[in-house]
């Protein structure tokens, strides 16, 4: 509901179909199955009231219709649905139906770059912390190498003396790369020496999750075979299940790229937030030592 009625958004793109249509409304893609079908008890269809608010707007729900509609220099409004619910992970996408991450910020550059006055893009990668929260760090850091791609591509359709671009996170992970592995292996891959136990272990760890494993009192032991699988769960000190949201303490860098990028910089811890309070009158300047 917030999402259209109390912001006013160009470029909304992502997940989350079923959520926007009336209880009972088939899905375009999964027509056939009703777990994926409109959830909405009110029976509000609030793609078509989004619509309706603005002129030159469209609702798209695929990857061949996102191409056509960024590309119409007619549109000023758009609008992206590719799941029902969550996204898929990156190595599980549909990558002729589901656009990437990537391809999704560069529709979304082509049309607000439209804007003479400028624009602000907001870009989640929002499947990085489910992976974690599995345990799973394959997933995690493949969605990190997504995310990667489309601050890439942000630095290919956007001028550094016009834009700045700031990359950060919002918390950490208990999620731990162990000493010395052997340079040129897999990150996914063994330990070079054995654990105090005799027993192998991975060069990634977490402090706690579902990958918590004791077999007859003692902790389990480790195989390569296991660790190349996507959905291997790397081992973890503190059992817990996927669903509790543990996060790090660790500090989380802001890392700034184009004019006035040193409002932005270091380590995050709510400063930022008052950096980016003065951009409108730095940027106005495009001075890169404006300062507050």
């Amino acid at each position: 509901m917030q999402l259209i009625s109390n912001m006013d958004i160009d470029v909304i793109l992502g997940g989350g179909r079923k959520y926007m249509f009336p209880k009972g409304t088939p899905d375009p893609e999964y027509p056939g199955d009703a777990s994926q079908q409109g959830t909405r008890a009110d029976m509000r269809n609030l793609v078509q009231e989004w619509l309706a608010k603005h002129e030159g707007a469209q609702y798209v729900w695929s990857r061949t219709a996102l191409f056509q509609a960024s590309q119409d220099p007619s549109e000023t409004h758009l609008m992206g649905l590719f799941e029902p619910g969550d996204m898929s992970y990156e190595v599980q996408r549909d990558s002729k139906q589901d656009p990437s991450l990537k391809e999704m910020t560069e529709a979304a550059l082509r049309l607000l770059s439209r804007n003479p006055w400028g624009f602000y893009l907001f870009v989640e990668r929002g499947r990085i912390c489910p992976g974690h929260h599995e345990g799973k760090a394959y997933l995690a850091l493949t969605e990190t190498v997504s995310f990667d791609d489309a601050v890439h591509s942000t630095s290919q359709l956007t001028s550094e003396k016009h834009t700045l671009t700031l990359v950060t996170a919002d918390h950490s992970h208990v999620f731990t790369f162990r000493g010395y592995p052997l340079r040129g292996t897999s990150i996914f891959g063994l330990a070079p020496e054995k654990a105090a136990d005799g027993k192998a272990y991975t060069s990634i760890l977490y402090g706690n999750g579902p990958g918590f494993a004791i077999s007859g009192g003692f902790r389990s032991d480790v195989h390569e075979s296991q660790t190349s699988n996507a959905n291997y769960k790397q081992q973890a000190a503190c059992p817990l299940e996927q669903d509790p949201c543990w996060r790090g303490c660790g500090g989380v860098r802001a890392w700034p790229v184009g004019a006035p990028g040193a409002l932005g910089a270091g380590v995050e811890h709510g400063g930022a937030c008052h950096g980016l309070r003065c951009l409108p009158g730095a940027l106005h300047h495009l001075r890169p030592d404006a300062t507050c």
